[in-house]
């Protein structure tokens, strides 16, 4: 019962928002996040006469860091590797970016899901060579995983969730177990990134207001 009470109190700005102004209104970048990411998960897993040109385009690999073909490392935050993964994307939209953007407006939300995606896998690729794995900078890297984590981290921040907290707790556990090193250092470092950001729009705020009523 206390579980399901939690549930609906996560969800009551976002349904308050959305009784108010309507779905379209009510969290239009979480909306425009997943949409962009059906429409270029399509482009890339869709059989179709472009699928390899689109996956080229798209998919980022770190060593695109150093050939400098940086706007894959953009475009790659919203790849889904499978359908699986951009349906738990498209929950995760509903269940957390959604919910964030009420909290803290669009523009926070795009700024804290970009950085949680793109410093955490700059780093990566930075990594890489002198810790002895130069081959992964070979690989596609799909970023979905980074938004996630660093819009779960900044949600958490803004509604101090012992829940949340607790979810994420369990989830970065099963990470170090079950990813490689390099994949776990990425989401921890996402981790950071996402509530850093969030935390440090939220200070610099209550700063401005400050000043403002002096």
């Amino acid at each position: 019962m206390a579980l399901v009470h939690a549930w609906r109190t996560h969800f009551a700005p976002l349904r308050a928002r959305i009784r108010g102004r309507g779905l379209a209104h009510a969290a239009p970048a979480s909306l425009a996040l997943a949409a962009t990411s059906l429409i270029l998960t399509a482009l890339v897993q869709v059989p179709s006469p472009a699928q390899q040109d689109a996956k080229a385009l798209l998919a980022y690999q770190g060593d695109d860091l150093y050939t400098g073909q940086l706007w894959r490392l953009l475009t790659s935050g919203l790849l889904a590797q499978s359908w699986t993964q951009w349906a738990w994307t498209l929950f995760v939209t509903i269940t957390v970016f959604a919910v964030l953007e009420v909290q803290v407006g669009p523009a926070r939300l795009l700024a804290c899901v970009a950085a949680s995606h793109i410093l955490p896998t700059i780093a990566v690729a930075m990594l890489a060579p002198p810790l002895g794995h130069a081959e992964l900078l070979g690989q596609i890297d799909y970023g979905t995983s980074c938004l996630v984590i660093g819009a779960a981290a900044a949600l958490t921040w803004v509604r101090r969730s012992m829940l949340l907290a607790a979810i994420i707790a369990a989830g970065m556990t099963a990470d170090v177990v079950l990813s490689a090193p390099l994949t776990a250092i990425e989401h921890a470092a996402a981790l950071v990134v996402g509530a850093l950001v969030v935390a440090g729009a939220q200070c610099g705020r209550k700063h401005l207001g400050h000043r403002r009523a002096a």
